[in-house]
C-alpha cells in the first residue's frame, strides 16, 4: 500500500476509473477510506466498478476502510513489468499501526507544470518548501550533512537568504 494525500494521483497523471478521488475533508475527517488499483480491484472483485463500497485493510489486525474510489495502474518500474496491485490509504487516519490518530510524516513533492525539470523550478521549489520554516530545514540539513554547511551549500539550498551557519561540527 501507499500513503497519499488529495492531489497525488492527478498531480502524477493518474485517472479515476471509478469512484471518486481523496479529498480534503475525508482527511480532516479521519474518514477510513481507500482506493484502490485497477489490477487489485480486478484480481479481487472482477471490475472496477465493482470494487467501490468494498473493503480493505494492511492487516488482520488492522481496521477496514471502504473503497471509495479505483485508479489506473501506476507501472513504477517501467511499461514493460506489471503493475502492483495497490491500496492507497489517506496520510492522515485515525486507527492505523495501533495509533489512534496516524499521520505519516515523510513527505515526498510531486509537482507537475511548465518548466518541470529546469533549474529555475528546482531553484523556486526548493525556496517554497524552505520558506516553510527555514530553521527547521537548517537544523535538518546539518544533521543529515553531520557538519554545518558551506556557504556555497548554503546558497544552493537557501538561495537568498543570507548565510549563518547553522551547526557546530
Amino acid at each position: 500500500f501507499e500513503f497519499i494525500s488529495p492531489g497525488y494521483l492527478a498531480t502524477v497523471g493518474t485517472q479515476l476509473v471509478a469512484g471518486r478521488p481523496l479529498t480534503e475533508l475525508d482527511l480532516e475527517v479521519r474518514r477510513p477510506v481507500a482506493l484502490v488499483s485497477e489490477t487489485l480491484a480486478r484480481q479481487e472483485w472482477q471490475t472496477p466498478r465493482d470494487a467501490v463500497g468494498q473493503r480493505v485493510r494492511s492487516g488482520e489486525d488492522e481496521p477496514w476502510r471502504e473503497v471509495i474510489g479505483v485508479v489506473q495502474d501506476i507501472y513504477d518500474e517501467g511499461p514493460h513489468v506489471p503493475a502492483l496491485a495497490t491500496a492507497y490509504f489517506p496520510a492522515v487516519m485515525s486507527d492505523f499501526w495501533g495509533q489512534a490518530t496516524f499521520v505519516r510524516r515523510d513527505i515526498v513533492l510531486v509537482a507537475r507544470g511548465q518548466g518541470v525539470g529546469t533549474e529555475q523550478f528546482v531553484r523556486s521549489l526548493r525556496q517554497a518548501v524552505w520558506d516553510v520554516d527555514p530553521e527547521f530545514w537548517a537544523q535538518r540539513a546539518c544533521a543529515i550533512a553531520g557538519r554545518t554547511l558551506t556557504p556555497e551549500e548554503w546558497e544552493e539550498f537557501l538561495p537568498g537568504r543570507p548565510y549563518e551557519p547553522a551547526c557546530t561540527t
